[in-house]
């Protein structure tokens, strides 16, 4: 229950306290592409996917300040790496092995990524919320 996390969160900081919040991002780029095979759907781990402003707006809603918000590329490479072979093969083992040229195909994933974000701030892989009670 990402309310009642959030509202517990709240209430066990002191005053000025921070929360930082990393989760998928689901305005990514990847999830763009890979739509139901996208990694970051991947249940039970993520019941909920966020896009940046409803994630800001759960914190806000239960008293947080936002102090920054942003999207990021880290974990790319894995995440297309790990898009890939749902769509591929129906699952992805997290530290299975993959080719060489599967791990270069998503650093160049990850570079493109990069590159668009610098057009499109919030089509990071993960979003990143800091907020302060």
């Amino acid at each position: 229950n990402p309310l009642q996390l959030v509202k517990e969160c709240y209430r066990i900081l002191k005053p000025g306290g921070t929360l930082v919040i990393a989760t998928p991002n689901s305005s990514s780029w990847g999830h763009r592409i890979y739509g139901k095979d996208w990694r970051g759907l991947e249940t039970p781990r993520h019941l909920y996917v966020y896009t940046i402003s409803s994630l800001s707006r759960l914190a806000e809603s239960e008293g947080f300040q936002t102090i920054r918000k942003w999207t990021s590329i880290r974990g790319g490479s894995w995440m297309f790496i790990g898009s890939r072979s749902i769509r591929l093969k129906k699952k992805f083992i997290t530290g299975s092995s993959q080719p060489a040229c599967v791990h270069f195909w998503a650093r160049c994933m990850q570079l493109v990524e990069w590159i668009l974000l610098k057009r499109n701030p919030l089509l990071g892989e993960e979003i990143v919320l800091i907020v302060k009670k």
